[in-house]
This record gives C-alpha cells, structure tokens and sequence, in this order.
C-alpha cells in the first residue's frame, strides 16, 4: 500500500510483531501510520495488519521480509532483530533540562499519553514550581532514577552542556538520545556522553512551546527506522516534523525555521511602526498587526493552496496591496534577496557556533 493511501484503506486492524524476547506484541493504527511514514512496510496479514521494517511500501499481501514467518496472523522475526521498544508500548524517557523548550515537550507527551510516565525521569537542577507539580501528579521522577531509558532528552542550553552532559553519562546507556540544543554536534554530544553510540538532533522552534511548532531532524545511521520513529514520535508533541538528510543541514533549519520566527516578530514590527507613521494610535497599529500575523499563519495553515497562490489571490491590480508589494518585491525582487543574505548569514553562524 503506498503511503499516500494508507489512510484511505487502514480503517482498523490491529499489528503484532514478535519482539527479540519472543513475546507478540500488538499495536494499533496510530502506530502503523507512524512506521509507513518513517519507511516501513505495512501488508496485511490474514485478519491482521502487520509490518516490517523495508525500505519500500507495497500492496496489502504483496509484501514479507525473508527472515519472518506469519504465524496465526502474526509476523515472527528472528531473535537478533532487534525494533527497539515495541510499538504498542510507550517508551521510558530521561528528560534532561525542563526549561521552557523541555518543559514544552513534557507537557506534549504527558497530554497526549505518549511516554510511559512511571517509568520516566525529569533532570533538572532548579526545576519550576510547575514541573515539580507535573512530576508529582503524573508520578514522574524528579531528579533521581537509574533507567534503563529508551531515549535521553537533553533539553538543556547549550553553554551549559560541557558541564551537565557528563553527569548524566551513565543513564544514556543504550537510548537513544535525542538533543533539541543548537550548536552542539552529535560527535561533541557522544563525547560528553562517554561515548553514547546513538545520538540524533533535533531543532524545534519557539512556537513548539505551544504545540504549534516544527522541528527538523537528523540522525545518522547507527539509529534504525524504529528509532527514528521513535525520534519522530517524541518531537511530534512540539507540532511538525521534517527529516533532513545531514547534520549540516540541521545549520539552515536553525537559519530558516528555528530563528524563522524573530523574522516574522520584526515585520510585525515593523507593520505597527508603519501604522503609527501614517496616524493610528500605537495600541491601535500594534493590535492590528498582532492580529494580522496571527490570522496569516492560521489561513496558510488551513489553506491547502501555495503561500503564493493565496498572495495572488488578494492582490488585485492595481489596488493598494500590489502597490505596497511593488515596493516590498518589484522587479528588483528585493525582499527576497534581502531574505536570501539574511538566512545565509545565520546558517553561516550556526555553522560557526557549532562544536
């Protein structure tokens, strides 16, 4: 089945997968969805839905790697292949930093029941007043617990990460760790690990405060499709999600993405700066443009047309719009050079503070 069309055909069914300690564990469509879109295969089996890890996706009975065998409707591997955490079950995690970029992302997973929360740990030296009342409501450890972890978190700033990382060595083991912190590479990470053998990056943006962000993500490698589904999975709580091919590349998400929203925060700025110089109020100016940028980013969300499809749409000839963005982007393209230097300045930053 091709992954553009699962949804369409999976109405319900459920998948089992024989684990390494040959015990068949079931999951259900959530997480069928989850493993077609990192790669995997999903064919049906008799009265089951099943799935594999493959490159490729294929029609419902088409599809069986060599080394399983389907048993009563059920997919059996080897005792050396290793999925990681089964699907169904909701993995352990080690939470390390509970600022506000981890903070976020905890209360993501708690409210949509993604962690297994008795069997996870918040690590953070000064944690607030609201993490503290989390931890104890939902029975999460706070700043104690030995694992073992499916996957490390580490949340924490970057200059402070030469002195905490160490500390939590020991507890990476062998999860998966996972770092949301800018400027640290995944062999500078390993490192101040002892040398943890699976590290990916990730870098969400503020808005994932709130849910509503987009996280680029990398990992190498030594992390199978299930960890990457694992990794996916985790970050999906701080809104979307987008892979990219290599570290590097982590440098222009942070340049377009991660710092994308001080840029539209400028131009609203700027919009209130411009009312205000042409009579209205500064409440008044502020107001409208807060108030445009947000109803903006809704429409663009909901609108399954092009950002530049909906911009031809409200621009009439020679009305007032095509007036404002003949200065903004005539034939000069102006802005969009001006937008081209300045994400090309902070990509090369990014790469520059990288360690």
């Amino acid at each position: 089945m091709l992954i553009n069309e699962r949804a369409q055909h999976i109405s319900s069914g459920s998948c089992s997968v024989r684990t390494r300690a040959r015990k068949h564990v079931s999951f259900g469509l959530f997480d069928i969805l989850v493993l077609a879109r990192a790669g995997h295969a999903v064919w049906q089996a008799p009265c089951k839905w099943s799935a594999a890890r493959t490159g490729s996706v294929r029609e419902c009975g088409k599809l069986r790697p060599p080394s399983a065998r389907v048993r009563s409707g059920r997919v059996c591997f080897p005792r050396d292949t290793d999925y990681g955490p089964a699907m169904n079950d909701k993995p352990s995690i080690a939470l390390i930093g509970a600022g506000a970029m981890g903070g976020a992302l905890l209360k993501g997973w708690l409210a949509a029941g993604t962690i297994d929360a008795g069997r996870s740990a918040v690590f953070d030296p000064a944690p607030s007043d609201e993490i503290k009342a989390l931890c104890a409501d939902r029975k999460l450890s706070l700043n104690k617990g030995a694992g073992p972890f499916d996957a490390m978190v580490l949340a924490v700033k970057p200059q402070k990460a030469a002195d905490v990382l160490p500390q939590y060595a020991a507890l990476a083991g062998e999860a998966i760790v996972i770092s949301v912190m800018a400027g640290k590479s995944i062999n500078s990470i390993a490192r101040l690990l002892n040398g943890a053998p699976r590290v990916a990056r990730a870098m969400p943006n503020l808005p994932a405060a709130i849910g509503k962000g987009v996280s680029g993500l990398y990992a190498p490698g030594a992390i199978n499709m299930a960890g990457r589904a694992l990794v996916e999975k985790l970050l999906a709580a701080a809104g979307e999600t987008v892979w990219v091919e290599t570290e590097q590349q982590i440098d222009f998400v942070t340049a377009l993405s991660g710092s994308g929203p001080a840029y539209y925060f400028l131009l609203t700025e700027a919009l209130a700066d411009a009312g205000r110089a042409l009579g209205l109020n500064a409440e008044t100016a502020a107001a409208l443009a807060r108030a445009t940028l947000a109803g903006s980013g809704a429409l663009i969300d909901h609108d399954a047309r092009s950002p530049a499809n909906i911009r031809k749409a409200v621009t009439s000839p020679g009305g007032t719009t095509e007036a404002a963005l003949n200065i903004f982007d005539g034939d000069d393209a102006a802005m969009r050079k001006l937008v081209r230097q300045a994400i090309a300045a902070a990509a090369k930053r990014a790469g520059e503070l990288t360690d």
